[in-house]
């Protein structure tokens, strides 16, 4: 038989079995891409005083180390000329804005 040559050798019976990926495949996975938008910034306006009032000060308060309410004392027995000088020199005007 031209199969039975006797300078071929025989079969070998403990070939190991094939080996079986038990894995997933994987696959490249590209990431979506990602678009960048700033998030919206509140702005909100700075502080500013409130309106301020049309009327003098009622009440006395301390300049240096005299308490009096100035508003009186920049007006009394004075002329326009000097009510403005004392104003000034005590800087009084937010205080007593008739008067000044």
């Amino acid at each position: 038989c031209d199969r039975c040559d006797p300078n071929t050798p025989a079969p070998v019976s403990s070939t190991p079995a094939p080996v079986v990926s038990t894995s997933a495949p994987t696959a490249s996975i590209t990431p979506a891409p990602v678009t960048s938008t700033a998030a919206p910034v509140a702005s909100t306006p700075a502080p500013v005083a409130g309106p301020t009032s049309c009327a003098d000060k009622t009440d006395a308060w301390t300049i240096g180390l005299k308490t009096k309410n100035w508003c009186y004392w920049a007006s009394r027995g004075a002329d326009a000329a000097e009510v403005t000088l004392r104003c000034n020199k005590r800087k009084i005007h937010s205080d007593c804005p008739v008067t000044c």
